[in-house]
């Protein structure tokens, strides 16, 4: 190489690879083109980039996601069930979503941004039918929140959006898409966009980040964290000297790994030089640096203890008992509001169109809480349960304290005159007498069921028998809409409700295939009624039928009668039912075969196999 002469007062020429810090993103808002207008698309951090901050800030730091999805899970809970019941929500959103696949999608974008965006799509009559899960961080809004815009890649394709207008209940008149979009409120300057719960830890999170790089760069430079490397024979040329330098980097660096001194010396005869600059100093610095910073991420997040997100810190236990007090703790000061803001805004997307969603409850996620002996002495189940953030028992059976038999009203209807009450023990039932009522009954593989009921849910059989009678009697609904068939009962149903049922009678070939619903109603509806699918119109419609089975367990405690009756595996009419009042002599629909039976008759609502 060539080599230049020095100077006396210069011995030797240094050429150094420098860091370049990157200061923390802002979540600073600007409208575009410098309008002021309140529809004018409000730019979101520099270079409209902010929330490509955030999910670097969400994928590169696995302390963040971990705390993050841990959250997703507390939420979720147990899973979506509809309002008061146990039932689980199930419904699709699309052709291809659940309703807890959406759920999931909106929670996991609340959590990292603060706000989550839903595309609703509307059908000719203006009603909800679909709903899309839109990623917030491609979405853009206005200071008014009454527009949005949609951009697959704001980096690079920045004019190429999507405009859409804000959702409001029941308004539709063009029937185009519009989007749902919640955030939470802040405090904040921010106007537009909100800011993150976690806004605390930002800085701690890109520590944490940069530290995992310095100890990857550890690993991946084939020189140490820091090098001085000293060339002897003279400074070379600068084009020479930058060919050298850009080789060696190349050569000999990880990702992100620049880390040497280039020393060019006048004393030759000697190889390359390289010297380390010690390591333990900067890894003994970084490993106190991480301490503090995983310590400052959980606190930014409200976690009581890191445990909770499987983080093991220093001095933090793992034990059942200590998880679960800490996990009591989060619940009740986050998860619960959590759960409430999110189910309300998404119950009121959902309002009049599916029926109310709720959350089963997880208390016991880390085993049940002990009750306090006082307690048990003087508050009642329910009243326990209320403290725990859980709703009542169903029927009452929570009005009694522990221990305590439940106090159970019932009535008595009698079709005969009865040798007994359900308090007393009849004889058992002989072979021949039971002989006598055997041949009763339909087997339950030849028909279809489309409802169930226990034997307390008079009502709610009778509010949904309306329902039948009315779509069966108004098929096949000329000019009109859910909406105007919602309106016509009342609002006593929901859309959902509505277009569950019409499914399930065209799959049943009750009524034939309407315009009010489409393949995606039925094929939800036959998986649930374990049919095949059955959209087309048809001349040929069955007959809807009102029949009992004897449910309960079936073991060892079992009376010889009640285990007969369950194992038979049959259907039986209120007729015959009544039949078999009179040859056993007492009444078997209210006091099923006697004191403590622990059977009940249960109704369904079904169709037989095949036609009438």
């Amino acid at each position: 190489m060539t080599i230049k002469k020095n100077k006396a007062s210069k011995a030797i020429d240094v050429k150094a690879f420098n860091f370049s810090a990157t200061p923390t993103q802002l979540p600073i808002e600007r409208p575009k083109g410098g309008r002021k207008s309140a529809d004018t698309m409000i730019y979101y951090g520099d270079n409209n980039l902010y929330p490509n901050f955030l999910l670097d800030l969400y994928n590169n730091s696995p302390i963040n996601k971990g705390i993050l999805n841990s959250k997703y899970s507390f939420i979720h809970g147990n899973g979506l069930i509809y309002f008061d019941t146990d039932e689980y929500a199930e419904f699709k959103v699309n052709e291809k979503e659940t309703i807890e696949d959406l759920f999931e999608k909106i929670v996991k974008d609340f959590l990292i941004f603060n706000a989550y965006a839903i595309e609703v799509i509307y059908n000719k009559a203006g009603e909800q039918i679909r709903y899309n899960h839109i990623p917030v961080a491609k979405i853009r809004t206005s200071r008014n929140k009454q527009h949005f815009w949609y951009g697959e890649d704001w980096y690079y394709k920045s004019n190429e959006c999507i405009h859409f207008d804000a959702w409001r209940p029941y308004e539709n008149e063009e029937f185009s898409s519009k989007i749902y979009y919640y955030s939470a409120y802040t405090p904040s300057p921010s106007l537009t966009y909100p800011i993150v719960d976690y806004s605390g830890g930002i800085k701690s999170i890109e520590n944490d980040i940069a530290i995992r790089e310095f100890h990857a760069n550890n690993l991946n430079n084939n020189f140490s964290v820091s090098s001085i490397i000293t060339f002897f024979g003279g400074t070379p040329e600068d084009e020479v000297a930058d060919k050298l330098l850009k080789d060696l980097t190349s050569s000999y660096t990880g990702a992100n790994g620049k880390r040497m001194l280039i020393n060019f010396a006048d004393e030759s005869g000697k190889g390359a030089e390289v010297t380390n600059i010690s390591a333990s100093d900067f890894n003994e610095a970084f490993m106190t640096l991480k301490e503090n910073t995983d310590a400052d991420i959980v606190i930014a997040h409200s976690l009581p203890s890191p445990a909770l997100a499987g983080i093991a810190l220093q001095g933090q236990l793992g034990a059942t008992q200590s998880l679960k007090e800490a996990y009591n703790i989060f619940r009740s000061n986050w998860v619960l509001n959590k759960r409430t803001e999110i189910l309300k805004s998404l119950n009121t997307l959902f309002e009049g169109y599916f029926n109310t969603l709720d959350i089963k409850d997880d208390a016991d996620r880390y085993g049940v809480e002990e009750i306090d002996p006082i307690l048990k002495d003087i508050a009642l189940i329910d009243e326990i349960r209320a403290m725990r953030g859980l709703a009542p028992l169903p029927n009452g059976a929570g009005q009694v304290m522990i221990g305590k038999a439940p106090i159970v009203q019932s009535y008595v209807q009698q079709p005969v005159q009865s040798k007994f009450s359900k308090e007393e023990e009849p004889e058992e039932i002989e072979d021949e007498t039971f002989n006598k009522i055997q041949h009763f009954g339909l087997e339950k593989d030849d028909y279809i069921v489309l409802r169930s009921y226990n034997s307390s849910s008079n009502l709610k059989f009778d509010s949904d028998q309306r329902l039948t009678n009315y779509l069966m009697e108004n098929t096949p609904f000329s000019g009109q809409s859910l909406r105007s068939i919602k309106e016509k009962l009342n609002d006593e149903f929901t859309i959902q409700q509505i277009r569950e049922e019409l499914a399930k009678l065209v799959n049943a070939r009750v009524i034939p295939m309407t315009h009010l619903i489409d393949r995606v109603d039925i094929q939800e509806q036959a998986r649930k009624m374990n049919v095949n699918p059955s959209a087309q119109s048809s001349n040929i419609l069955n007959r809807l039928q009102t029949m009992y089975s004897y449910e309960g367990p079936a073991d060892d405690r079992n009376r010889p009668t009640c285990f007969k009756l369950v194992r038979s595996n049959k259907f039986y009419s209120r007729e015959e039912i009544q039949e078999m009042s009179k040859v056993l002599g007492w009444d078997v629909f209210n006091n099923c075969m006697g004191k403590n039976c622990r059977h009940q008759w249960k109704r369904h609502v079904l169709i037989r196999k095949g036609g009438n």
